[in-house]
């Protein structure tokens, strides 16, 4: 018996009326992870464009794969240099990556291992109970 997988999309409504989620079968939109977003995140279209790169990442924080693909890893690099930036940088995307934590069945265990995986410097944590303003 397969279990159900579920992913939230941002929708922008036609009447400009801001961001909408919507909930949507897994296995309706291909496998196609698009990024969970809510008011929690600072802006919707910030945390699609940042984390975007990590799309790919979706076979093994998800779906089992044992490997990340390099795909999902040169994502995970891009994203440490971007987090490398400043504070400011690291703290808005801790948001966004615990944003999608909290509302996406990922394997905690492996997205703590992904960036080791990747060989990537990435000092914020991908999990639901970070508290993103410790972040230095």
């Amino acid at each position: 018996m397969e279990t159900e997988k579920w992913v939230w999309i941002g929708l922008r409504s036609a009447a400009g009326d801001g961001l909408k989620c919507k909930k949507l079968n897994f296995s309706s939109i291909n496998g196609l992870l698009l990024l969970p977003l809510t008011a929690n995140t600072a802006t919707a279209a910030d945390c699609i464009s940042s984390l975007r790169g990590l799309i790919p990442c979706q076979n093994f924080l998800v779906n089992g794969s044992p490997f990340p693909s390099l795909l999902c890893c040169n994502g995970v690099k891009d994203l440490a240099k971007t987090a490398n930036k400043s504070k400011a940088e690291r703290r808005f995307l801790c948001k966004c990556l615990k944003d999608v934590a909290q509302r996406f069945p990922i394997n905690e265990r492996k997205a703590k291992a992904l960036p080791r995986a990747c060989h990537a410097n990435l000092n914020i944590a991908i999990s639901p109970h970070i508290d993103c303003n410790k972040i230095l």
